[in-house]
């Protein structure tokens, strides 16, 4: 990762004097900042690549070939869609944003219609930085690109399955914009690098749980459901004890007829 050494501290005076855009690209080449809010955010934990599961709620981008058993890589994937990126930590005036949307994927099987064909077994694709914008950055386990030519392998075939994560460090308070990550794919055998795409890393508020925590409203839903089950039960039970009743009166009848 390349830190260039600061001339001068980038205020909110700055800001107006420079413009957005060019304040945020000069702020985020401070020296040390990057710096420091890696080393916070590496005194959490380093992130794991994930594997995905169907209902997890994310979206992978696909990746296969575009001739079966060669040609060249290929995304499957809607870039128009925004890659979105949540308020993660936060040091020294700065905010780095993160999300883990989308992870990656291998094509399990031909698609002719699509043009994009499953890749051979054993093969291993890589991530390759080709543009960026300052301060954008994907990191997949503990590897972190954010230099044009950078490399990361995101998994080998059948296996390739996870989810890294989407980065780009703002001045604190700045929670808008969309900031370009160009990137292609490339294979260690049997296929030609894919054509670049480019993602857009956009700000949005509120936390990556935020899915999660509908899904435990909906464990909630299930809990509420088993009550209903459990009342259902205790009324078969009044229903029992009714049955219990009319043994009763029936005992009464044999005395009657005695």
């Amino acid at each position: 990762m390349r830190i260039e050494k600061a001339i001068f501290s980038v205020g909110t005076e700055g800001a107006h004097r420079m413009g957005g855009r060019a304040w945020i690209v000069e702020g985020i080449r401070r020296a040390g900042v990057l710096v420091g809010l890696m080393l916070a955010l590496a005194a959490c934990g380093s992130p794991t690549p994930v594997a995905s599961t169907a209902d997890d709620g994310h979206v992978d981008l696909i990746i296969g070939a575009t001739e079966p058993g060669g040609g060249a890589l290929v995304m499957d994937y809607d870039f128009g869609l925004p890659f979105e990126v949540f308020e993660s930590t936060s040091i020294s005036g700065f905010t780095l944003w993160s999300g883990t949307g989308p992870g990656f994927a291998q094509a399990e099987t031909d698609e002719p219609d699509e043009g994009v064909y499953a890749l051979a077994d054993g093969v291993t694709v890589s991530l390759e930085v080709t543009a960026l914008e300052a301060g954008t950055q994907f990191r997949f386990g503990d590897v972190t690109v954010n230099e044009v030519g950078e490399r990361v392998a995101l998994g080998t075939v059948p296996d390739l399955h996870g989810h890294g994560e989407w980065q780009v460090t703002l001045p604190e308070g700045v929670e808008t914009g969309d900031y370009p990550f160009s990137f292609r794919f490339v294979a260690d055998s049997a296929y030609d690098a894919s054509e670049p795409e480019t993602a857009f890393l956009t700000p949005v508020e509120g936390s990556h749980d935020d899915d999660h925590d509908d899904g435990d409203d909906h464990d909630d839903d299930h809990d509420d459901h088993d009550d209903d089950h459990d009342d259902g039960d205790d009324h078969d039970d009044d229903h029992d004890d009714g049955d219990d009743h009319d043994d009763d009166h029936d005992d009464g009848d044999d005395h009657d007829g005695q």
